[in-house]
C-alpha cells in the first residue's frame, strides 16, 4: 500500500515541477518512482515474498535482505535482476540518479549561456531552468517518469496478487 501511495503521489509533484520548468526538482522524482518499482520487484526475487514484505513493514532496510540466490538486495542487484525483463531501466536509473547526488549534471540546468569567443559561462541561479533547456529534454523526463510509473504500478499489482495468493488474478 505504501508503494501504491508513493506511486500515485509523486506525479503531482513531478507535474508541478515540470510546469515550473524546475528540472532540478523534477528529475529526482523519476529516480524515486523507479526506486518504488525496484523495491516492489524484489517480491519476485526472494524465496519468501511474505517474509520479505513483513521485514520491510518492520523497518528492515531492503539492501540488508537477500534474494533467492543469497545475494543482498542492493539497488545494483535489483537493477541486475529487473533489467532481464525491463532493459531500459539501467539508463533511466543512471540518468535520474545523477540528479539525486550533487554532480556535474547539475551544471547542465544551471548554465544559461556559453560564450565561446570570450570563454565565458553564464549561470542562472533560480528555481526555473534557463531557456537553453529544451522542450525535448522535458519530454524525455516526462516519458521516463511515465514509464517508471507504469512499471511501478504493474509491479505493485503483481505483488499484491502474489502476496494474496491471486497470482493469475481472481478466478472467473
Amino acid at each position: 500500500m505504501a508503494a501504491a501511495k508513493r506511486s500515485i503521489a509523486l506525479p503531482e509533484g513531478f507535474t508541478a515541477m515540470i510546469r515550473a520548468r524546475n528540472f532540478h526538482a523534477a528529475a529526482p522524482m523519476v529516480r524515486m518512482q523507479l526506486d518504488t518499482a525496484l523495491r516492489v520487484a524484489a517480491l519476485g526475487f526472494v524465496s519468501d515474498p511474505h517474509a520479505y514484505a513483513a521485514a520491510v513493514m518492520e523497518g528492515a532496510a531492503v539492501y540488508k535482505l537477500r534474494d533467492d540466490t543469497g545475494v543482498r538486495l542492493t539497488d545494483h542487484r535489483l537493477l541486475e535482476r529487473l533489467v532481464e525483463t525491463v532493459p531500459w531501466i539501467t539508463t533511466v536509473y543512471r540518468d535520474a540518479s545523477a540528479f539525486v547526488h550533487l554532480r556535474a549534471r547539475h551544471l547542465w540546468t544551471s548554465i544559461a549561456a556559453i560564450e565561446e569567443a570570450e570563454r565565458l559561462v553564464v549561470f542562472q541561479i533560480s528555481p526555473c531552468d534557463p531557456a537553453r533547456v529544451t522542450e525535448d529534454q522535458y519530454y524525455d523526463a516526462v516519458d521516463a517518469f511515465y514509464q517508471c510509473l507504469l512499471l511501478a504500478m504493474d509491479l505493485i499489482l503483481g505483488g499484491m496478487r502474489q502476496v494474496t495468493g491471486l497470482a493469475d488474478g481472481p478466478a472467473a
